[in-house]
């Protein structure tokens, strides 16, 4: 998983939690930083390998499936994507936010600049606040990135990531949110399938999990209650 460090220029998180590897090539931990912490990349396209997949269309776009990746579970952070004068057009970013456009991710929650915006000043910069977004099991958002540098700036104390590190795998991620006291059901996705918790949860009204705990799934179909004070970001992990 060397290509996935060395693309990572600076890194102020700290991980709260003993990286746990669920598959041969994938494992996971989670990162917690106080406001104007960064995570800054190098540019995507410096460190490319055979497992890289770019979005057919656009060789300026990358599909994050094979590098390290970030999904907020709690706090704030704001993102700039910078680049030379003329690397990246009005056609990059329409095709950028056409492949993102699935993006479950609550307007309250999630604002970023406009395409004049973001040609005006060779930058393009989203904020995002952790909420109530994926009310149903659905793909994580923001899954496409320009092959740009790409400086990440926590916003608030106590920004929490659940954070993935992988070679490249053919696996899935799926995010589903909780509300203090609400019952949800997940399906098995996959033969092998494993979920995470942001918050203790309880499962089938007889299992307690603790936060942050990776659990493997032995059933077809559970059900899980957040019994925490706060919104759990419940993320589905299966191959």
């Amino acid at each position: 998983m060397n290509e996935a460090n060395e693309s990572v220029e600076q890194f102020d998180f700290l991980s709260i939690l003993e990286p746990v590897k669920i598959f041969e090539d994938l494992q996971i931990t989670v990162c917690e930083g106080n406001k104007d912490s960064y995570i800054k990349r190098n540019q995507y396209k410096d460190y490319h390998t055979d497992k890289t997949k770019y979005d057919p269309v656009n060789n300026k776009i990358i599909d994050r499936e094979d590098v390290y990746y970030l999904i907020l579970i709690e706090g704030s952070f704001e993102v700039d994507t910078l680049w030379n004068e003329g690397e990246i057009n009005r056609e990059d970013l329409e095709r950028y936010f056409s492949l993102n456009s699935y993006n479950t991710i609550s307007s309250d929650n999630l604002t970023f600049d406009s395409i004049d915006e973001a040609l005006e000043k060779n930058s393009f910069k989203t904020v995002h606040i952790f909420g109530y977004d994926y009310e149903n099991l659905s793909e994580r958002a923001e899954k496409y990135v320009l092959s740009c540098q790409i400086n990440l700036k926590a916003l608030s104390d106590k920004t929490k990531y659940f954070c993935c590190l992988t070679d490249g795998s053919d696996y899935q991620i799926k995010v589903l949110d909780l509300k203090p006291n609400q019952s949800k059901q997940i399906n098995k996705q996959s033969d092998t399938n494993y979920i995470f918790f942001s918050e203790q949860c309880n499962i089938n009204n007889e299992l307690t999990i603790d936060k942050y705990s990776v659990k493997k799934l032995t059933s077809n179909v559970i059900d899980i209650k957040n019994i925490s004070e706060n919104n759990a970001r419940i993320i589905s992990i299966s191959k």
